[in-house]
């Protein structure tokens, strides 16, 4: 079985090459070889022998000007030409500022002062893709049961990273929480493998400042698919960019948790997300160490990964909208069930600071998040719990008083593909 020497030969030249213009970055080497590694795993997975072309990825380390023609731009694979990549984003999303040659859509821009590399690149959301339905099809009828119940286990305790930490912690502010249950969080949302803390709330606060403008980063009214999972596939739109480097982080930089996870990426995120769980089903129960990588790695991460993005999509465009009736975020209690809490987004959005991110407790409005939470600040973990309730006491009685008097209730504004064409 041969995965092309080239793949590996080009390291130390892509490495070399860096060292002399100054921008030598060790996430540029990791993101290299953890792909390089990925999609040698893929193709002996899938075919046992050597990779057809269709299967064939070309990955590309660029600076961050995107140039496809820099020297640095080192091939993984051969194919598919460049063009069939722009072609594929033209057809994901037709816009000016994502149709461009100076960027593949399995590349991301990030600010200036850093390297590019492959984070939520579509090569390597294509790959996890990929590894979860071989795992859905050839690995879980493998699996012991125990190994079922841990990739269980690790939906909601991963999921968990996601809602109580990087999002109502670190993001939103809405509570306090002691460094132990900080340092916890920390390695729950790393093997969620989500982004950093750091970058997850870059763009989360973006996304609440800028909601469904050009510069919230998955803009809901550019379709489901973009807020799904296609803004991580093209480039950031300049507003995008602009607003982050000017959104304030310095209470994130403050923090040495989520400084030293920053410092660990991408390392940390791929082994908390991959390794570490397969290792502890192989040295635990005795579980096959590669039936648990596919079972309780890449199934149970995609499907927590799409999890999340439902939020982002279905949460924006289907529901209820009692709170905030001139907003798109909608009550969602499908998406709260699969998420843990967080379908409940027109509150969401109307009061971020909410550590609820919902009006009512667990049982009326299903929130496992607030219920680990207010689990936490049982056992002096957490406090300063930050609620809107009475906000909302005020809002809906000055709702009603204008009701009363004739004004109507604002709505917000008809979506693209909502406009009736007239004959």
């Amino acid at each position: 079985m041969d995965f092309s020497p080239q793949m590996w030969s080009d390291i130390p030249n892509v490495i070399q090459h860096h060292w002399k213009e100054g921008n030598f970055n060790w996430h540029m080497v990791g993101a290299y070889l953890s792909t390089s590694y990925c999609s040698s795993l893929v193709l002996f997975a899938a075919t046992g022998s050597e990779a057809p072309s269709w299967l064939r990825l070309r990955v590309l380390f660029v600076l961050d000007h995107g140039d496809l023609t820099h020297p640095s731009c080192s091939p993984l694979f051969l194919s598919p030409p460049v063009s069939s990549a722009l072609s594929l984003e033209q057809l994901l999303l037709d816009s000016p500022y994502n149709c461009t040659t100076q960027q593949p859509i399995y590349t991301r821009h990030l600010d200036a002062h850093m390297t590019l590399y492959l984070r939520y690149a579509a090569g390597y959301i294509g790959i996890c893709h990929i590894m979860a339905l071989l795992a859905a099809v050839f690995y879980v009828k493998e699996c012991m049961p125990e190994t079922l119940l841990w990739a269980w286990f690790l939906w909601p305790f991963s999921g968990f990273g996601i809602i109580c930490g990087v999002h109502r912690l670190w993001a939103h502010r809405s509570y306090e929480a002691a460094a132990p249950l900080r340092v916890l969080l920390m390695l729950m949302q790393s093997i969620s493998n989500e982004g950093t803390i750091f970058h997850w709330s870059r763009d989360h606060r973006v996304h609440h400042k800028y909601s469904e403008t050009e510069a919230d980063p998955h803009n809901a009214t550019r379709g489901f698919f973009f807020a799904h999972m296609g803004w991580l596939l093209v480039k950031k739109h300049p507003s995008v960019v602009k607003a982050g480097r000017e959104i304030d982080l310095s209470d994130l930089l403050a923090d040495p948790i989520v400084v030293f996870q920053k410092k660990c990426d991408p390392f940390l995120q791929l082994y908390m997300c991959f390794v570490w769980p397969a290792q502890v089903a192989h040295y635990g129960w005795g579980e096959n160490f590669w039936n648990a990588m596919f079972v309780a790695g890449f199934l149970r991460y995609v499907i927590v990964l799409h999890n999340t993005w439902m939020v982002n999509s279905a949460a924006h465009l289907y529901g209820d909208h009692p709170y905030d009736t001139a907003s798109y975020p909608a009550e969602n209690p499908i998406v709260a069930f699969l998420s843990g809490g967080e379908g409940w987004h027109n509150w969401h959005h109307k009061y971020p600071y909410d550590y609820a991110a919902s009006e009512f407790g667990e049982l009326a409005q299903y929130n496992a998040g607030k219920g680990f939470i207010d689990l936490m600040c049982k056992l002096g973990l957490a406090g300063n719990r930050k609620r809107a309730t009475a906000a909302w006491a005020l809002g809906r009685a000055r709702r009603d008083k204008d009701k009363a008097a004739g004004i109507p209730i604002p709505r917000a504004p008809i979506r693209p593909w909502e406009v009736k064409k007239l004959d």
